[in-house]
């Protein structure tokens, strides 16, 4: 009996394996509508990993933050609240409606999870946390600006601009209060509302400008 409890005692007092940080998500964010899919997976490592596009189409593509960009992330999430993260009021349901569940693991074995539509207006702890969502959405996608849709782009009625899983949108309006803008697509037929300063990272193709005013 000496011998086994001799290793079991030694088993105890070893130290735990180190985690490989390129296995550990700090970020999950999995959003799906009927036809399309978009998953991100942010690491502990700095690496980005976002998977998107058509059901049964979707692409994969990578992206790596440096340690000081990874640690100012790190900080960044540390420092929402997670208690004060809600959802104000929720969008319209439907099945062309984009539904999200977003998993936050910034300690071992302590996740949180919150369900939400892009369209829900949140508290400012939820607009924290997707503003994050959105830059490592950029990171991954490149430099989370379409090179195709030019910095100075400003939307104008009658723009058509295509998104990353195809579908083409037209500017048809803007909210009262000017931050967003009104799109809608026959193919699906559904309107959506985009934050202005979002518009290079939602959409990736600038394909007809509508003319200036003379």
């Amino acid at each position: 009996m000496l011998p086994v409890l001799t290793f079991a005692l030694l088993s105890q007092l070893a130290p735990p394996a180190p985690v490989d940080a390129r296995t550990v998500e700090l970020v999950r964010e999995e959003c799906a509508s009927r036809i399309a899919m978009r998953e991100l997976v942010y690491f502990a490592n700095g690496t980005v990993r976002l998977r998107e596009g058509p059901i049964g189409e979707s692409t994969l593509t990578l992206g790596e933050l440096g340690q000081p960009d990874a640690a100012e992330i790190r900080r960044q999430l540390a420092d929402v609240d997670l208690a004060a993260v809600e959802i104000v009021s929720t969008a319209p349901d439907g099945e062309w409606v984009e539904r999200c569940r977003l998993r936050l693991t910034l300690t071992a074995g302590e996740a949180s999870e919150l369900a939400y539509s892009p369209l829900d207006a949140g508290s400012l702890e939820l607009e924290k946390l997707r503003r994050i969502v959105d830059y490592l959405t950029s990171v991954a996608r490149g430099n989370g600006r379409s090179i195709e849709v030019p910095a100075s782009y400003r939307a104008r009625l009658g723009d058509r601009l295509e998104r990353a899983d195809g579908a083409v949108f037209e500017v048809v309006g803007f909210t009262s209060d000017g931050r967003a803008v009104e799109l809608v697509s026959d193919a699906p037929p559904m309107t959506i509302f985009v934050e202005r300063e979002r518009l290079r990272v939602e959409f990736r193709r600038l394909l007809t400008a509508a003319p200036l005013e003379p």
